[in-house]
């Protein structure tokens, strides 16, 4: 026997539960489970623990109690995130991952299924686990089977028997069954020479296989085929042949798949006998399934059933059951869909606090840019501006113009009336130098009475000439309190660029420009236009 799980600690009863497993002893699996989980704890070996949790999940599947599966592979994944990754642990919870997505098979949960196989698949791809690989892209392949889109069923089985083929040409069971849910694919298709072709290759190499799973998917590939519809007697022969080999166990989806695969084809035939027997053999099948699609399924074929025998009674409890199911199903679907708005909103609710932040960082850096007093651009963030702006080299009609100014007298104001007013002339002319610069021009202050203004494409001398008057009457007209107007005015040096211009030559020009009208007689300006003669 292969031994899959190893812990030298712990091996002989690992060995025995795996035996149990393979021989399909589940009362004594679930015993020796859970003595295995007693020692381990005992003995504080978590990894022993975590592969008894593993067979404790295995009974349960077996058992249809999904929910408990998923419990024990949850408690698997927990120590897996707490664990140093050893490679066995890695083993281990690719294959739980494969286990969950199976238990999630059964609660039709097949959106969170595919993600639990494939966790455990880019594991097994990281690792080379091909035997987990195989079964992962099998089980990939059935949800797609279940979901009646075979095409792609074939896609995954195919994928997963040459895998198989390549590196684990020992696994003769898994490829047999590989085969033969390659030829079932192809049946539900109706493609009968390519699952004839499937079933040969199977035939060839497993001719004497006793797997009655593998058996009786043979068997209902012949029904639907209708390889036997010629003969009477032989149609129920398989059939009831097919049936018998289900009476005890089999209690898994795939069994009840291809139960209600036969009552709806002994239905097309109106063997009457074939399907009251296929019926009771489902019924009984049934009472632990939690698969409400396949539920609906079966009672609208007893539905049909009792239609044709003209049993009122029966057909009356039928359509009570169907209308039970069609409630239960809508109300699944409404919780799915209020989980999905539910899901919805936490994601809105995510980019909106997204958002926020974004927003909050954005008037943060923006605030960061401003000079506190006036509300315009401090010394710092208006010498960044001026220099991307130079960086960029932009190919334009006019000049970027560079304007200092500075108010005239501060000081005589500040001592006359004090800093109050002071402050509120520097306050009015960042105001009267903010109204008017156009949304693309920069202004900013770069001193206690000093402020800046970047012109961008200004198209002649002319034109920024009558700019820079404009605002100086702008200033003359400034009065509020103690002061009258005419009081305050300023002095303006302006310079323009050129090709290869640096903002510290931009700075020097303009400083010297506006320094020669103090000089001269204030309340004026000076330029340096690169252009003129």
């Amino acid at each position: 026997m292969e031994r899959i799980f190893i812990d030298s600690e712990f091996q002989d009863l690992i060995d025995t539960l795996q035996e149990h497993r393979n021989c399909g002893n589940f009362i004594q699996l679930k015993d020796d489970a859970i003595k295995l989980k007693k020692q381990a704890v005992h003995a504080k070996n978590e990894y022993a623990e975590s592969i008894a949790h593993y067979f404790l999940a295995i009974y349960c599947l077996i058992r249809n109690e999904p929910t408990k599966t998923i419990s024990h592979c949850n408690f698997i994944k927990e120590k897996y995130t707490k664990q140093p990754r050893k490679q066995s642990f890695y083993y281990l919870y690719a294959t739980i991952c494969n286990l969950a997505g199976t238990a999630y098979i059964h609660l039709n949960d097949r959106q969170t299924a595919v993600s639990q196989f494939l966790d455990g698949y880019y594991i097994s791809v990281e690792h080379s686990f091909f035997d987990i690989r195989v079964n992962i892209l099998n089980n990939l392949g059935s949800v797609f089977y279940e979901l009646e889109d075979y095409q792609r069923a074939v896609e995954y089985f195919l994928k997963a028997y040459e895998l198989v083929c390549k590196h684990l040409s020992e696994k003769r069971k898994l490829i047999a069954m590989l085969l033969v849910n390659l030829s079932s694919s192809h049946v539900r298709m109706k493609e009968f020479e390519q699952a004839k072709y499937w079933e040969k290759q199977y035939l060839d190499q497993f001719r004497d296989c006793e797997d009655i799973i593998i058996t009786n998917s043979l068997l209902v590939n012949h029904i639907l085929m209708g390889n036997i519809t010629e003969c009477d007697e032989q149609l129920s022969i398989e059939v009831h042949q097919f049936l018998d080999s289900l009476q005890t166990g089999w209690n898994d989806l795939y069994s009840l798949k291809i139960i209600l695969e036969v009552i709806t084809y002994c239905l097309k035939e109106k063997r009457m006998d074939l399907t009251k027997k296929s019926i009771e053999l489902a019924e009984d099948k049934m009472k632990d399934c939690h698969n409400t699609i396949y539920q609906e399924q079966f009672t609208s074929a007893k539905i049909d059933f009792y239609q044709l025998i003209d049993d009122k009674d029966k057909l009356f409890e039928a359509l009570l059951q169907y209308h039970e199911f069609i409630r239960k199903g809508k109300s699944e679907k409404r919780e799915v869909e209020i989980s999905g708005v539910l899901s919805r909103i936490d994601l809105e609710n995510a980019k909106y606090g997204k958002k926020k932040v974004e927003i909050k960082n954005k008037e943060l850096k923006r605030l960061s840019e401003l000079d506190s007093f006036t509300g315009i651009l401090n010394k710092v963030s208006f010498e960044n501006k001026i220099q991307k702006r130079l960086n960029k080299k932009i190919k334009q009609q006019g000049v970027d113009v560079l304007l200092l100014v500075d108010i005239d007298n501060f000081k005589s104001i500040n001592d006359t009336y004090g800093h109050a007013v002071g402050d509120q002339v520097i306050k009015e002319v960042a105001k009267q130098l903010q109204s008017v610069i156009r949304d693309s021009d920069y202004v900013g202050r770069i001193g206690g009475d000093e402020f800046c203004a970047f012109l961008l494409n200004v198209p002649n001398l002319e034109v920024l000439e009558e700019w820079i008057k404009h605002f100086i009457k702008k200033v003359q007209n400034i009065s509020f309190d103690e002061v009258s107007r005419g009081m305050i005015t300023v002095s303006i040096g302006a310079a323009s660029t050129k090709e290869d211009t640096t903002s510290l030559e931009l700075f020097k020009k303009a400083d010297q420009e506006m320094y020669e009208a103090k000089r001269r007689a204030k309340n004026t300006y000076g330029i340096y236009w690169e252009n003129k003669k």
